[in-house]
C-alpha cells in the first residue's frame, strides 16, 4: 500500500461518495482484495500485502472525508480510523492506534471506551454516530431463533454512545438522548424495526431509510448505514449506526414530484409501475400505476428499501425473482421476468418486470425498469385452457390445419386439416417430429424459430411425407404465452399462389405497354393463362348502348375487334353488377344474346371498366365454351386488370385531347422565341411545355411532362411564383417578374377551364427579358452617370473659371505695371513680390484641380486587408500632436466589421480628413469627443463617424457641404477641398457619404464602403 493517502483519494473521498471494499489474509498472512470498488481500486495501488498472524476479515467504508475500518471475523470486532501515513505491511498482531495495531482480548464496552480511534469517530462532525446495545447480548442462532430473540431484545435496546451530530439530528443534547429506548427512533414501528434490526444482524451490514420524530416535535427523514456490534465471544452486543439527515433532499425530491404530478397521472394512466433501483443503497423508487395495482399507497412504498418490497411478492416465485434480479445486477444485464405479486386485498396478481442496469458517472450501479400488469393476459390464456371443449370445436373444425408440439419439435396435437396438408394418416403422427421427419429446410426453419422464442414463417412449395402430392402452404408458428407449448397453422394457397402468379405474369408483361399495345397483350395473356376461349376488351360509346372492341384474343391469339349492341347481353347487366360471373349455361340466361350461340359460349365472367369519376366507360369480359370452375380468384383479378384498362382508355383519350391542343400551343410557344409556352395542372405539375428558351438552358421539355413546376426554383423564388399560381388557380389572371439561372423572366399566367366551368390547368407564358432588364439597368445607370458628370462639370467649370482667372488677372496686371525700362524702379520689387505671390496662388489651384482629374481616373484600385483598430491608430499617430493639443477623446466599436477589404490609402485619407476637420472645427465650450464605428448594412460595410464639435447648419449648406472650395467657419485655416475628395474617393468605389449635423452640437457622416474582393 502506499505510505500516504494521496491527495487524490481525499478529493474523491471529500466529494461524499461512499466505497467499500473487503480484504481476506489467509492463514499464510497473504492479504488479498475480494471486493474492491474500481473507482476506488484506480485510487490505491493496492495489491498483496503480508501481514503477521493477522486472520481477521476486513471491512472499510470511506465517508465523507472520513474514512472508518471494520474488520469483522473469528469472534473478534475492530472499529476503528484508516489513520494518515499508516503502513500496512509487516505489522504485527496488535491494536491501531494512532498508527499502530493492539491486540483486543478484553470487553467489547472498554474496548470501545479506550480506543482513541472510537472516540475520534465519536467526536468527528462530518456524519451522525450513534451506539445502540441490548440489555444481553445473544448468540446469533438461525434465522428464525434470531427474530424471537430480536422480538424480545429490540423493545429493551437503547442508546449507549453518540456524538454532537447525531443529537443535533434529533433538535436536542447527548445527555437527553443517552439511555433512549430503539423505538422511540422509529416512532414505535415495532414491526419495522423489528425488520431492519434482523437485517442488519443477519448480513452485519443494513441501510435504514427512516421518517423519526425530532424532540421539539418536528419529522426529519435520515439515512443509517448499521453495522452489528458483538463481544469478545462474538456474541450479538448491539448496532452502530453512521446516520445522515436527508429531510431536504427529500423535501426536494417531494417538491419535484409535485410538480410532475402530471406526468405521473399519465404514467398511471398507461397502467404501469414505473421502478428504479441503487444496488449500493438498496433503495427503490415506484411510480406510476402502483397503488392501482398492489393497492398499496406510494406515500409508504415509493422510496423504500427493496427487502421490504420483498414481501409482496409471491412465496413461490421469491427466490426465482431474487435469483434472476441478483443476475441482472451483478452482470448488468437488462432484466425481464414475470412473477407473482399481492395485492393488498389479498388477491394475486400477475406482473412482468422489464429492466435496464447501467452504471452512472459515481461508478454506481443503477437499474430503471418498468412492470406491467399482465393479469388480464395470463387469466386469458387460463380461459383458454378452461374452456377446452369450445377450443377443441373451433380447432377441429378450422379450415386451416393446426398443431401443436413441444420444444423437442414432437407433435403433441394436431386437426383433422393438418393431416390433409401434411399428407399422412393421423395415427402415424403420434409423436412425429417435425424436426426429424420433415425433409423441407423452410419448415424446419419456421419450427425452430418458434423453438427461439420467435415468430417462425415459411411460405412455398411442400412435398407430402407421402412423397405423391405437392403443394404450395403458408406456416405461421410461434410460442403459447406463459406455456411451454408451440402451435403451427398451415394453410394450403396452392389455388391462391396460381391466382397470384398469373396476376404477376401478366402484370409483369404489360407493366411498360401502352395503348392499344396494351390492349392486345392483355387479352392474349387472359386467355393463355386462364385457359379460357374468347377475351375482349371493348369502349362504351358515348350513348352507352353499344360497345367498340379495342382487342379480342381467341385461345391467345389475337382476332379481328368487332363492335355489337349491348341490349339483351350479359354485359347489359355488367354495368349494373360492375362484375357478372356466370359458370354455365350462360345462353340459357340470355336467349337473345345471338352471339353466344353462334360462338358456342357456356361460360361467361365480365367486369366494368370505370372513369375517374366512377362512370362506367368499357367493359373486360371473358367467355368458355365450357363450363367455368370458380378457381384462381379470376373475379378479383378480373377487376384488377379492369381498373387498369380503365387507366389506360382514360390516358388515350388524354393524349387525343393534349394532341389535338398541343398544334396550338406549339404555335404560341413559336412566337417566342425567347420563351416558353406552359400547361400545369392544379397541383401546379407540368402537362404540356415547349418552347426555344429551354434550347439556351439544355433542357429537355419532355422530362419535366408530370414534374413540379417550381422544382427548378430556388425557395424565395418559388414561394413567389406560388403565390401568383394559386392566384390563377382562383380565377385571376396574372402576370410578375422572377429570376432563375441567372436570367429574368416575365411570366403570364391565366386559368383554363373544363367543359362542366371548373378551372383544370394553367396556361402560363415564360419571356426571357434578361437583355431588356440589362439595357434598362444600364441605361438607367448611364443617365444617372451623365447627370451627375454633367452637374460635376458644370460646377468644374465654374471654379476652374473662377480660380484661374483670379490670378491670372492679377498678374497681367502687374506685368502691365512692370517698368521693363528701368528695372531698378522702386514699385518694381513690390510688383514682383505680387506676381510671385499670384503664381504660388495660380500654382496650388492647377495642383488640386490636377489631384481632382487624377482621383477620377483612378478606377482600377488594389484592395488591402484593412485592420479598423490598426488604421485608426496609425492615423492618430500621424497628426498626435494635433490630438494632444485638441485633449481630444477618441473612441471606436469596431466588433461588428473589425476587417475590410478596400484600398488602405484611400481609408487613411477619408479617416485623416475626417478627424482633421472634428479637431480644426471643434468647440471651445468642451473637450473634443469623437465615436468611430463599423456596423454591416446589406452589402455596405457602414462606417459612423461622429464628433461634438461646432457643427454645420444644413438648412444653409447642405447642398454645399462636399462641394470644391466650400468652408463653414472662418477661424480656422482650410481650402474647403478635403471633403470634396472623400466624397471622390467613396463614390469612385461605388460607395456613399452621407451627413447629419447640428449647430452647437457636433456633426455625424455615414460611410457606406463597399467590401472589394
Amino acid at each position: 500500500m502506499k505510505d500516504t493517502v494521496s491527495n487524490e483519494l481525499i478529493e474523491v473521498v471529500a466529494s461524499e461518495k461512499m466505497y467499500f471494499f473487503s480484504i481476506q489474509i489467509d492463514k499464510d498472512q497473504q492479504l488479498s482484495w475480494n471486493y474492491l470498488d474500481e473507482d476506488f481500486k484506480n485510487l490505491l495501488d493496492l495489491h498483496h500485502v503480508v501481514l503477521d498472524k493477522v486472520p481477521y476479515l476486513l471491512f472499510v467504508a470511506f465517508h465523507e472525508g472520513k474514512a472508518v475500518l471494520e474488520i469483522n471475523t473469528s469472534k473478534v470486532t475492530l472499529l476503528r480510523f484508516l489513520i494518515k501515513d499508516t503502513k500496512l505491511s509487516n505489522i504485527g498482531s496488535s491494536r491501531l492506534l494512532a498508527g499502530k495495531l493492539v491486540e483486543i482480548n478484553d470487553d467489547l464496552e472498554s474496548s470501545l471506551s479506550d480506543m482513541s480511534p472510537v472516540k475520534m469517530l465519536l467526536s468527528q462532525q462530518l456524519v451522525g454516530v450513534g451506539v445502540f446495545s441490548f440489555k444481553e447480548a445473544f448468540q446469533h442462532d438461525d434465522t428464525d431463533t434470531l427474530r424471537l430473540k430480536l422480538r424480545q431484545a429490540v423493545p429493551q435496546m437503547r442508546l449507549t454512545r453518540c456524538n454532537d451530530v447525531f443529537a443535533r439530528q434529533y433538535a436536542t443534547s447527548k445527555d437527553r438522548l443517552a439511555d433512549r429506548e430503539l423505538l422511540a427512533f422509529f416512532d414505535g414501528d415495532l414491526e419495522a424495526a423489528l425488520y431492519d434490526i434482523a437485517i442488519v444482524i443477519e448480513r452485519d451490514q443494513h441501510t435504514i431509510i427512516s421518517h423519526e420524530t425530532r424532540l421539539d416535535g418536528s419529522k426529519m427523514i435520515v439515512e443509517g448505514n448499521y453495522f452489528t456490534l458483538y463481544d469478545k465471544n462474538h456474541w450479538v452486543k448491539g448496532v452502530l449506526v453512521l446516520q445522515k439527515d436527508i429531510t431536504d433532499k427529500e423535501k426536494a425530491f417531494e417538491e419535484l414530484m409535485g410538480a410532475e404530478r402530471l406526468s405521473e397521472l399519465i404514467k398511471r394512466k398507461t397502467g404501469q409501475i414505473f421502478f428504479d433501483f441503487n444496488a449500493v443503497n438498496r433503495t427503490i423508487h415506484f411510480s406510476g400505476a402502483f397503488e392501482d395495482v398492489t393497492g398499496y399507497s406510494l406515500e409508504k412504498y415509493g422510496y423504500i428499501n427493496v427487502d421490504k418490497v420483498n414481501k409482496l411478492v409471491h412465496k413461490d416465485d421469491f427466490e426465482y425473482l431474487a435469483g434472476m434480479f441478483k443476475q441482472a445486477i451483478e452482470k448488468k444485464e437488462n432484466l425481464k421476468v414475470k412473477f407473482r405479486v399481492w395485492n393488498k386485498t389479498g388477491g394475486v396478481v400477475f406482473v412482468e418486470a422489464s429492466g435496464i442496469t447501467y452504471t452512472d458517472e459515481a461508478d454506481c450501479t443503477l437499474m430503471v425498469g418498468v412492470i406491467k400488469n399482465i393479469t388480464q393476459e395470463i387469466n386469458f390464456e387460463e380461459e383458454i385452457k378452461r374452456s377446452e371443449v369450445r377450443y377443441r370445436q373451433i380447432f377441429e373444425s378450422s379450415p386451416l390445419g393446426i398443431f401443436q408440439f413441444d420444444r423437442h419439435g414432437e407433435i403433441t396435437d394436431f386437426n383433422a386439416r393438418f393431416v390433409e396438408v401434411l399428407g399422412s394418416q393421423a395415427d402415424k403422427l403420434t409423436s412425429f417430429n417435425m424436426l426429424e421427419s420433415v425433409k423441407n429446410e423452410g419448415v424446419i426453419k419456421a419450427i425452430k424459430e418458434a423453438l427461439e422464442d420467435k415468430k417462425g414463417f415459411y411460405e412455398g412449395e411442400y412435398k407430402a411425407v407421402t412423397g405423391k402430392n405437392t403443394a404450395i402452404i403458408r406456416l405461421h408458428t410461434h410460442k403459447l404465452s406463459g406455456f411451454d407449448l408451440y402451435i403451427g397453422i398451415v394453410e394450403d394457397i396452392s389455388e391462391k399462389k396460381v391466382a397470384l402468379k398469373n396476376l404477376e405474369v401478366i402484370s409483369k408483361v404489360t407493366a411498360s405497354l401502352t395503348g392499344d399495345t396494351f390492349f392486345n397483350t392483355l387479352v392474349e395473356q387472359l386467355t393463355t393463362h386462364y385457359k379460357m376461349r374468347y377475351a375482349f376488351i371493348g369502349e362504351l360509346s358515348e350513348n352507352q348502348r353499344q360497345v367498340h372492341m379495342l382487342a379480342c384474343s381467341k385461345d391467345g391469339k389475337l382476332e379481328k375487334p368487332f363492335d355489337y349492341e349491348l341490349a339483351h347481353t350479359p354485359c347489359e347487366d355488367v354495368l349494373e353488377l360492375e362484375i357478372c360471373h356466370i359458370l354455365e349455361k350462360v345462353q340459357a340466361s340470355y336467349p337473345k344474346d345471338q352471339l353466344l350461340v353462334d360462338m358456342n359460349i357456356e361460360a361467361y365472367i365480365g367486369a366494368v371498366i370505370s372513369g375517374a369519376h366512377g362512370e362506367p366507360i368499357g367493359i373486360l369480359v371473358m367467355m368458355h365454351d365450357e363450363p367455368m370452375p370458380d378457381r384462381y380468384n379470376v373475379r378479383e383479378t378480373l377487376k384488377i386488370f379492369a381498373d387498369r384498362a380503365g387507366a389506360e382508355i382514360q390516358r388515350k383519350r388524354a393524349n387525343q385531347q393534349i394532341a389535338e391542343s398541343e398544334t396550338l400551343y406549339r404555335a404560341i410557344a413559336e412566337n417566342f422565341p425567347k420563351g416558353t409556352v406552359d400547361v400545369l395542372d392544379t397541383s401546379l405539375n407540368y402537362i404540356y411545355t415547349h418552347g426555344l428558351e429551354y434550347n439556351d438552358l439544355d433542357i429537355k421539355p419532355e422530362d419535366l411532362i408530370g414534374k413540379p413546376h417550381l422544382n427548378k426554383y430556388s425557395k424565395d423564388v418559388a414561394d413567389r411564383a406560388e403565390e401568383n399560381l394559386r392566384k390563377v388557380l382562383l380565377g385571376e389572371s396574372v402576370m410578375y417578374e422572377i429570376s432563375y439561372f441567372g436570367n429574368d423572366y416575365l411570366k403570364s399566367g391565366v386559368p383554363l377551364y373544363d367543359a362542366d366551368g371548373q378551372i383544370n390547368r394553367i396556361l402560363l407564358v415564360t419571356q426571357n427579358i434578361t437583355e431588356s432588364k440589362i439595357a434598362e439597368r444600364e441605361r438607367e445607370k448611364l443617365i444617372r452617370d451623365l447627370t451627375f458628370q454633367n452637374d460635376e462639370l458644370q460646377k468644374f467649370a465654374y471654379i476652374t473659371s473662377h480660380n484661374l482667372r483670379s490670378p491670372v488677372v492679377n498678374i497681367v496686371a502687374l506685368l502691365s505695371m512692370y517698368e521693363k525700362d528701368n528695372p531698378q524702379a522702386e514699385d518694381n520689387q513690390l510688383i514682383i513680390e505680387k506676381l510671385e505671390k499670384s503664381a504660388h496662388l495660380l500654382d496650388a489651384t492647377l495642383h488640386d484641380l490636377v489631384e481632382i482629374v487624377s482621383l477620377r481616373k483612378e478606377k482600377a484600385v488594389k484592395p488591402d486587408d484593412v485592420d479598423f483598430d490598426e488604421l485608426v491608430q496609425n492615423v492618430k499617430h500621424s497628426i498626435q500632436k494635433q490630438v494632444d493639443d485638441a485633449q481630444a477623446v477618441i473612441e471606436t466599436d469596431f466588433a461588428a466589421a473589425p476587417i475590410i477589404h478596400y484600398p488602405y490609402v484611400h481609408l487613411d485619407n477619408i479617416l485623416l480628413n475626417l478627424l482633421t476637420n472634428a479637431i480644426k472645427y471643434r468647440s471651445p465650450e468642451r473637450n473634443l469627443h469623437v465615436q468611430i464605428k463599423t456596423e454591416r448594412a446589406d452589402d455596405f460595410i457602414k462606417l459612423t463617424f461622429t464628433d461634438n464639435g461646432l457643427g454645420i447648419d444644413l438648412e444653409r449648406y447642405k447642398d454645399r457641404i462636399f462641394g470644391l472650395y466650400q468652408r463653414f467657419h472662418s477661424h480656422a485655416d482650410g481650402k474647403g477641398l478635403g471633403l470634396y475628395l472623400v466624397r471622390e474617393q467613396i463614390r469612385s468605389l461605388d460607395g456613399n457619404i452621407e451627413i447629419d449635423s447640428e449647430v452647437d452640437k457636433g456633426t455625424t457622416f455615414y460611410v457606406y464602403l463597399k467590401d472589394i474582393r
